[in-house]
């Protein structure tokens, strides 16, 4: 009885150490949760995520996890987690109109949205935030009303935008249209030139027009080759909306090819195409199709960016087992390594490597890749596993 009590003490100081260092979500209903945060004077923080969503995944595991992250969330709010796709989750999604995941949602005891944001965040970003929605300046509701009564300063518009583009992307076009006249200098910086960016909807709408007016400036910002690849971009969404069934997946070539040859030319209009039904195979999970045009498109690695070729290397290594077509994404594997040094890509060496029998150099990968996830706080755990087989 005695070791019994030994063990179920140190189990609950195990527990109690775990709830310390990580966010402690609430389990009671959303009614419950608001009366709560009523009484203790304390702003909600709610995680809108849903099953299948990967930065959700990511955040829960990673973040969440964390003590510091813990101890100011807990500090400073009644925290609850929700999926948007089950139970009360769905009626929450509806009221506070959330359609991307994860969505962080910062509300008062009444219910009203203090602040909100989207996406993946880093420990430390995802604790500036929260420092965010509790300073009343910083907060979304209190910009927003600023807004309204006129607030027209160029500083606190850009802000806005900023904000409003996570928060609210149907308010995001009048902030950003606001900005863009409040506006005095001729020059871009390169957040200025994101922001613009940003705020195009489709050719030929103000924000392009203003984006072509405004090429000299913008190329100095985003050097001549990045303008024009931003500007192909915008093009391309206009082509694919013209050429591509989202539902059916059917790609019209002649559509396809007549109208992006008109900024690409012959050559590259035609790779673009090619790359566009590689993508489709890969879905479709017609991995003999998506092989061929992969090695159609991925032809010059040197034309690509690391994590295009660590990510169609890694594709290979997963559903590719012919010698050829492993050595072809080894190679690209090199040259996305060679690029740009990361976990990510080390790491696929390391498992090409294995899969082709040289566990000489995949253990030399597999230690620097870990040496690399470690300084990048990355999961190494499969690294590491692939480590262990190897000795």
């Amino acid at each position: 009885m005695k070791k019994i009590s030994q063990v179920l003490l140190l189990f609950l100081a195990v527990m109690a150490f775990g709830q310390k260092e990580a966010v402690n979500f609430e389990t009671t209903t959303f009614k419950e949760i608001l009366a709560k945060a009523k009484s203790e004077n304390k702003l909600i923080f709610l995680d809108a995520y849903t099953s299948w969503c990967g930065p959700c995944k990511m955040m829960a595991k990673k973040v969440f996890t964390q003590k510091e992250v813990g101890d100011y969330y807990n500090t400073h709010f009644i925290n609850a987690r929700f999926d948007m796709e089950k139970g009360e989750g769905k009626d929450i999604a509806k009221k506070y109109e959330v359609y991307s995941y994860p969505t962080y949602l910062f509300l008062n005891g009444d219910g009203e949205v203090i602040h909100r944001s989207v996406g993946y965040f880093a420990p430390k970003e995802f604790i500036d935030l929260g420092e965010t929605a509790v300073n009343p300046e910083k907060q979304y509701k209190v910009m927003k009303e600023r807004f309204e009564k006129g607030d027209r300063n160029p500083d606190f518009l850009f802000k806005l935008a900023e904000v409003s583009a996570m928060a609210e992307p149907g308010f995001f076009p009048q902030v950003t249209e606001a900005y863009f006249k409040a506006k005095k200098t001729k020059t871009y910086s390169k957040d200025e030139a994101m922001l613009l960016v940003g705020s195009i909807s489709k050719v030929g709408d103000q924000y392009y027009q203003k984006f072509v007016e405004d090429k000299t400036e913008l190329s100095k910002t985003l050097t001549p080759e990045g303008y024009q690849k931003v500007d192909n971009g915008i093009k391309m969404r206009e082509v694919m909306a013209k050429a591509f069934d989202r539902k059916t997946l059917a790609v019209n070539d002649k559509i396809y090819l007549s109208e992006a040859e008109k900024f690409l030319g012959k050559e590259k209009a035609e790779q673009s195409l090619s790359a566009l039904k590689m993508e489709i195979a890969f879905y479709q999970k017609d991995y003999k199709k998506y092989v061929e045009l992969a090695l159609k498109v991925y032809k010059n690695p040197e034309n690509f960016e690391s994590g295009q070729l660590n990510e169609i290397a890694w594709n290979f290594f997963e559903k590719v087992d012919d010698k050829a077509g492993l050595e072809k994404a080894l190679e690209w594997a090199k040259v996305s390594v060679k690029k740009s040094e990361e976990y990510a890509n080390t790491d696929t060496l390391a498992n090409l490597y294995h899969k082709l029998g040289d566990d000489k150099n995949a253990k030399i990968w597999a230690e620097k890749s870990i040496e690399l996830g470690k300084k990048e706080d990355e999961d190494t755990s499969s690294t590491e596993k692939l480590l262990k087989s190897l000795k």
